[in-house]
């Protein structure tokens, strides 16, 4: 197995999301019940999910040739206060065995 594992920024956003694909199944998390990430294609969206509002898209090189098989937050990397100045980690895994924390 072939593990790239990279640290992507949140800079690389810019695609509309759309509906997650077959490939995509099962790739998503739930954060404290209010931010919700799931895979779309190579990339993933953030809904804020009180507001029902994409957050954030987010695509890079590291999942161009892959779809997005596996999305989970860092239970370690925020706080409960995610309006604070906190700092949120979100790892991203494909079907090439690359992985993305943004």
């Amino acid at each position: 197995i072939f593990l790239l594992m990279a640290t992507a920024s949140l800079d690389t956003v810019g695609f509309c999301p759309g509906p997650a694909q077959k490939a995509n199944r099962g790739a998503s998390d739930l954060l404290e019940g209010q931010l919700f990430a799931y895979g779309c294609g190579s990339g993933v969206v953030v809904v804020e999910v009180q507001q029902l509002q994409v957050a954030a898209t987010l695509e890079g090189v590291v999942h161009k040739g892959g779809a997005v098989t596996a999305v989970k937050w860092c239970p370690m990397c925020h706080s409960r206060d995610l309006i604070s100045d906190t700092h949120l980690r979100l790892a991203s895994g494909d079907s090439n065995g690359s992985v993305a924390v943004w």
